[in-house]
């Protein structure tokens, strides 16, 4: 979140300590909810696409809110890499590999059942893929 709001990609050391700076500054002052709120409005989904909000609306023309749970766990799949899943996903590969991965933490972290996480699997993915 540091990274992305405050100091850029530049690879110095002085970038690493600002980010150290700038870290230490948002856990005192936002719980972890905030701090994952601001991480998800600010990462790149893709091409020119910024923000958890921004990535439902192009993906699948609707607001966050209204997301399926297939839908809200592929763009949790896509992501350290965004980019990567994003150009695999207009290959017509999406990332079912760790969309299943992160099912099966949800059934784990008791959020979902087993049954859900299975049912989920087996709705098709509706990707709207934005025009180049």
């Amino acid at each position: 979140v540091a990274k992305n709001l405050f100091t850029g990609n530049r690879t110095t050391l002085d970038r690493k300590v600002e980010e150290m700076v700038y870290t230490l500054g948002l856990e005192t002052t936002l719980n972890k909810e905030a701090i994952l709120a601001l991480y998800l409005n600010s990462i790149e989904f893709g091409d020119g696409i910024y923000g958890v909000r921004d990535a439902s609306e192009k993906y699948f023309l609707k607001s966050p809110k209204y997301l399926s749970l297939k839908e809200a766990v592929f763009l949790a799949s896509i992501l350290p890499n965004p980019r990567d899943g994003y150009r695999r996903a207009k290959l017509g590969r999406p990332p079912t590999g760790r969309m299943k991965v992160i099912l099966q933490n949800l059934v784990d972290g008791h959020q979902i059942s087993t049954f859900i996480m299975n049912e989920t699997l087996k709705e098709p993915l509706r990707l709207l893929l934005p025009v180049d």
